[in-house]
């Protein structure tokens, strides 16, 4: 994926979403390789969790990722990619 100040557009299914919140996208981008966990998350894109945990959620709204609890701890959850990347401009 190509993230920064560009507009990406993806399907989630039930429509399409443009994006152009780096942040977001490039979540999204980490998200291509499989699930990963909250922290994993917040490694990769070096923002604070409260910053991370915004992103998720709206991502969450917006269906282009869904959520899981690990079945051993339920406060873990890991986050997959729900969408495909349609274009980018």
């Amino acid at each position: 994926m190509i993230y920064g100040n560009r507009t990406t557009l993806f399907s989630n299914g039930n429509g399409f979403v443009a994006l152009n919140t780096p942040v977001k996208i490039k979540v999204l981008e980490l998200l291509e390789s499989g699930p990963k966990s909250f922290d994993e998350i917040v490694r990769y894109t070096n923002k604070a969790k409260s910053t991370i945990s915004v992103h998720l959620n709206d991502l969450r709204q917006y269906n282009l990722i869904k959520e899981t609890s690990d079945d051993n701890d339920k406060r873990k959850k890991a986050y997959h990619l729900n969408c495909q990347l349609i274009a980018y401009s």
